[in-house]
């Protein structure tokens, strides 16, 4: 899968704090590797984070907590256009 590298580049994208950056690291690091998508019953049997919990898991609520971030930040510079 080819990555269009101007999407994941945050210097395009000054407001983004570093949560963000590093959650978008992971998740071109992901896309890149396409291994990395694997069906939910191989997910079952992916390594433990170090609070117990399957990486995969931490993943995708990373993907869910940025996706509402960025949607916060899109509405906030909707707000400020005027």
């Amino acid at each position: 899968m080819k990555i269009n590298n101007y999407l994941f580049d945050t210097s395009y994208h000054p407001l983004l704090n570093r949560k963000a950056k590093a959650s978008l690291a992971i998740i071109k690091k992901l896309l890149k590797n396409s291994s990395a998508v694997l069906p939910f019953e191989e997910m079952a049997a992916q390594p433990l984070d170090t609070d117990g919990r399957p990486i995969s898991e931490r993943i995708q609520q990373e993907i869910r907590d940025n996706e509402a971030y960025f949607q916060q930040l899109a509405s906030s510079w909707g707000d400020n256009r005027s």
